[in-house]
């Protein structure tokens, strides 16, 4: 009995440890597996790893996984930029695949990466984050109303007077609340009617024009729209039976086949498309003709959310140097309607 006592009295504590250690460990197995299409509500990508610089006049956010060779052209091309002398934050975040293997080629890369026009952070994700909260949780939205942010995925490269741009659309649109925010590329899309797929057109008399398509091959948000979107975003997609359809719009097609593919966490844009058209927002476009020139190139690479960009039209050459009218851009510009219409902001009727 003696010896009975003995064993029970040193198992208990040990079976107790055992089984609070196999909880913990089921616990955390669930919580870091990575599944198909990433939760954008996990807490990892709410909060961020490092207090940000809270005063650049420039950050760029790059968005990379695996495209290393990608990624070192894209920093050739941002090396060659020029910043006029202003504070420049880089910050590269690489995300893991979908079982949560790190690139090291690419981390390789972002590390070496002398960054001479100002600080440069590299944030490689702990788990899985997915193309939505790569684009949706990675820009602190804090109270600095200079701070101009650029977004950019890592198969682009910009053009050397890209921040002058940007510099000028902000500080021309900066009070007109329709507009969300600013692309790079040069190119847009048509997305209904007839014409689908097909370049937008409005006459070269017209540096810019708006657009509610997102124009995501480099897309500068407008702080004070982005964080009313970002809201919008975080409470509306809580809803599961909540999907952001726009009718009589190409992107609806791709997102639906995107959910039936199970692959529709990956389509931010949608979600941004859907904003747009409830509450009549818009993003500026550059018009610069001949060619749709811009101030981004997209290589179009294969990469994890191709489906529907097969069709688009390839980006134009990029502005290579500055011109006297882009500090002189128009107050009203025109308004392009998903199906290719332009019409005149100033008195409504449809312009060539």
């Amino acid at each position: 009995m003696g010896l009975i006592r003995k064993l029970k009295s040193s198992w208990l504590p040990s079976s107790i440890f055992f089984g609070m250690f196999l909880c913990w460990y089921m616990l955390h197995l669930v919580h870091n597996t990575p599944g198909r299409d990433p939760d954008p509500h996990i807490d990892e990508v709410k909060n961020f790893p490092v207090l940000f610089d809270s005063a650049p006049q420039l950050r760029i956010i790059v968005l990379t996984y695996n495209r290393s060779k990608s990624l070192k052209r894209l920093f050739e091309s941002l090396l060659m930029a020029d910043y006029e002398g202003e504070r420049v934050v880089l910050d590269v975040w690489v995300d893991r695949s979908i079982n949560g293997e790190v690139h090291n080629e690419t981390v390789q890369v972002a590390n070496n990466l002398q960054f001479v026009h100002g600080e440069k952070n590299v944030y490689v994700r702990g788990q899985q984050a997915g193309i939505t909260n790569q684009w949706l949780r990675t820009w602190k939205l804090s109270d600095n109303p200079q701070e101009i942010c650029v977004i950019l995925e890592d198969d682009l490269t910009v053009s050397p007077v890209f921040y002058r741009w940007l510099k000028s659309v902000h500080t021309t649109y900066e009070n007109d609340d329709r507009i969300g925010g600013f692309t790079l590329q040069g190119v847009g899309t048509i997305y209904s009617g007839p014409s689908a797929l097909e370049n937008v057109n409005v006459s070269k008399k017209h540096l810019t024009y708006l657009y509610s398509m997102p124009g995501s091959w480099g897309f500068s948000p407008k702080l004070s729209q982005w964080k009313e979107f970002i809201t919008w975003w975080e409470k509306t997609s809580l809803d599961k039976s909540f999907h952001p359809l726009v009718p009589n719009n190409l992107a609806t097609v791709w997102y639906s086949e995107n959910r039936r593919l199970g692959n529709a966490g990956n389509m931010w844009t949608m979600w941004y498309i859907y904003f747009n058209w409830k509450f009549h927002k818009y993003v500026l476009y550059p018009n610069i003709q001949p060619k749709h020139q811009g101030f981004s190139h997209n290589w179009q690479e294969p990469g994890l959310n191709r489906y529907g960009h097969a069709g688009l039209q390839p980006t134009g050459p990029l502005v290579v140097k500055w011109l006297p009218d882009f500090d002189t851009l128009p107050s009203l510009p025109p308004i392009v309607l998903t199906n290719g219409t332009v019409l005149n902001e100033l008195n409504g009727k449809i312009t060539v």
